[in-house]
């Protein structure tokens, strides 16, 4: 074997030049992180999450204590013709209870004061003070405070959907990013095999043009060496162009420089999951299958209080408090303290409920649409994500034969060169087997790229590809 063969089959073996070797290569996780960061719409839906938690407070203070205090004076002529004048001051708490009933506790201090009194008995002017621990409990209606849970059930849900859009913004960005990261990757393997195919050519190109000085090679074959090395810079130029708009389009997201350098960096091909172990995954982070789920729960609450506004109100009320009283008398002066006491029911009963009836029989047709659609939101989802597993293995054995192919057409090559300076191969063979090697090459790289895709978007069904982020995105 000449000289001249064995350097171009060493360098013929070499491994592809990089787009740009000082270019660290990102993998998708980091990429995902910076858009993520800095997406405008994510962080509308982050505030919208926050602001759906206010409503939850909101409803949760409607439990807390609530101050009263009155304060009036007036003055009326009495039976006997004689002016009254009457001074009172009320101050008090109450607070509703989760399970429907209140509490409260009221003082009142009072000075009458009326001129005549029909009794030696009764104090004029008289002065009263008096504290009363009250009580209400619904037997019937209002038990449970269905209205409350139904409000609360409400906040709850709107916090709980606020989040599951966001989720699912968040969900829809990693789409994207995951296939134009893929695309942009597809595209830049492509142009490191293309820059392969483009030296190997050009090596070639020495070679049989040091042949042709020497003699030996004939011009028809120096004439094929210069048309396939112009085809590969063609290739080289074409792949050039499109990487430069899929690399824009990917860095807008990104929010760099148009021209930030990338150098992909798609994840290697590995084991997948059971397919049972994603698909219950999934189904648990589904932000669809979570939206739906919540909304019938606060129908469920809807519902329940429907049903309570339908029952007759019976509630048990009662208070108790000492009042004490004291003023001067025509007999004398009058000191005295007694426990007052009450304990009562309270009824009503509504006249025509024909109207709350069909809300009722509406609401439960809504709660039947809702798990209609959870059903079939779940169906899609394990079917999805069993396609992905089986696309996902496929790709995998598909990978794996063409890297064998690859191997192949790299020693068929090898060996063509050999025979080709010994004269028993012609050019155009060796020029044709050159383009089967780069096409394997090429479709090798693209099965891993497709492969790496596949993966990622079954991480983001199951969840895993968030708990990878270098961000809070949990």
């Amino acid at each position: 074997m000449s000289p001249l063969l064995q350097r171009f089959l060493a360098i013929a073996c070499l491994l592809p030049l990089s787009v740009s070797a000082a270019t660290t290569p990102l993998g998708l996780p980091s990429v995902l992180a910076q858009v993520l960061d800095r997406y405008a719409d994510l962080r509308t839906a982050e505030l919208n999450v926050q602001r759906a938690g206010q409503e939850l407070a909101r409803v949760r203070s409607e439990l807390g204590w609530q101050w009263q205090a009155d304060l009036f004076l007036s003055r009326e002529t009495g039976f006997l013709n004689t002016p009254g004048d009457l001074a009172s001051g009320r101050f008090g708490v109450t607070r509703q209870l989760a399970g429907g009933g209140s509490v409260g506790l009221e003082t009142r201090l009072e000075r009458s004061e009326a001129g005549a009194v029909l009794s030696p008995l009764i104090p004029d002017p008289a002065n009263t003070t008096s504290l009363s621990l009250s009580w209400r409990r619904p037997l019937l209606r209002g038990h449970d405070n269905a209205a409350y849970q139904e409000r609360l059930r409400l906040a709850r849900a709107s916090e709980a959907l606020a989040q599951a859009d966001r989720d699912a913004a968040r969900d829809r960005v990693a789409v994207r990013v995951i296939d134009l990261f893929h695309e942009f990757a597809t595209v830049h393997a492509d142009l490191n095999n293309a820059r392969r195919a483009r030296e190997r050519a050009r090596r070639f190109l020495d070679y049989v043009s040091g042949r042709a000085k020497l003699g030996i090679a004939e011009q028809h074959d120096l004439l094929q060496a210069r048309a396939q090395q112009s085809a590969r810079e063609a290739d080289v130029q074409a792949l050039t162009a499109i990487l430069v708009g899929q690399r824009v389009a990917l860095n807008r997201l990104r929010e760099v420089q148009a021209d930030d350098p990338i150098v992909p960096r798609p994840a290697a091909p590995g084991q997948s999951e059971a397919a049972l172990g994603v698909i219950e995954k999934a189904i648990a982070r589904s932000p669809l299958l979570a939206a739906l789920h919540e909304q019938r729960a606060a129908l469920e609450a809807t519902i329940a209080r429907i049903e309570d506004s339908q029952r007759d109100q019976l509630d048990l009320v009662s208070r108790i408090g000492p009042r004490y009283q004291h003023g001067p008398t025509s007999d004398g002066r009058i000191d005295q303290t007694d426990l007052n006491a009450f304990l009562g029911l309270e009824y009503r009963r509504a006249v025509d409920d024909s109207g709350l009836r069909a809300v009722l029989r509406q609401a439960r047709l809504d709660g039947e649409i809702l798990d209609n659609r959870a059903g079939v939101a779940e169906t899609d989802l394990r079917y999805e994500v069993r396609s992905l597993i089986e696309r996902i293995a496929q790709r995998r054995r598909a990978w794996h034969a063409y890297q064998a192919q690859v191997q192949r057409e790299q020693r068929k090559l090898d060996d063509a060169l050999k025979r080709h300076g010994d004269g028993r191969v012609d050019t155009s063979v060796l020029i044709q087997f050159e383009g089967e090697l780069f096409g394997a090459e090429l479709l090798a790289e693209r099965q891993a790229v497709e492969l790496s895709r596949l993966g990622y978007h079954l991480e983001l069904l199951s969840g895993a590809l968030w708990r990878g982020l270098p961000v809070a995105t949990q």
